[in-house]
């Protein structure tokens, strides 16, 4: 478990930067959320055929994919078309202080992925984890998130996949 939750924080640290190649920049004093601002993010979800909620507005997507042609994904049998995604993320840990092991892990993960055509929400997921008391990660409450469990949202290993492509960069 702890070495998922390593993996976890080594995804978001090191490929949300290089994602965030697709568009511009996050604006000064953009932050991600607070724990006291989260039950106002899951109250203003993104709504489909509306822009982005204000809420997420100010924060900076951990991943930022725009892609030069809309394309076409089905979700939960929703189907639409998108040119953009913005995955944000969110996590609490819990320290960690055991014989030979010392660091923090992974209490509970939000990520809401919002998929927009020409800025405009098309559909969104929300994968939401929390450690129950054996210690495992499982789907929590706020959980609309169907796809693989090492996925941002259904399909992203596909769609970054095919950024990288679309852009030229190279996958090493």
């Amino acid at each position: 478990m702890r070495a998922l939750g390593c993996i976890f924080l080594f995804l978001v640290t090191g490929l949300a930067p290089a994602c965030q190649l697709a568009g511009d920049e996050c604006p000064p004093g953009s932050r991600s959320w607070s724990a006291p601002e989260l039950p106002h993010v899951l109250e203003d979800q993104p709504r489909e055929g509306e822009p982005l909620p204000q809420i997420l507005i100010g924060n900076c997507p951990g991943i930022k994919l725009v892609f030069d042609k809309p394309r076409e994904k089905t979700i939960n049998g929703a189907r639409f078309s998108y040119d953009a995604v913005n995955a944000y993320f969110y996590g609490e840990n819990i320290e960690v202080s055991e014989p030979g092991v010392s660091g923090y892990d992974a209490k509970v993960r939000y990520t809401i992925t919002v998929f927009l055509l020409d800025g405009i929400v098309k559909h969104s997921v929300i994968k939401h984890r929390a450690r129950d008391e054996s210690g495992k990660m499982n789907p929590a409450p706020d959980n609309t998130f169907t796809g693989k469990r090492r996925e941002f949202w259904p399909g992203s290993s596909e769609d970054i996949t095919d950024y990288y492509r679309e852009i030229g960069e190279p996958l090493d």
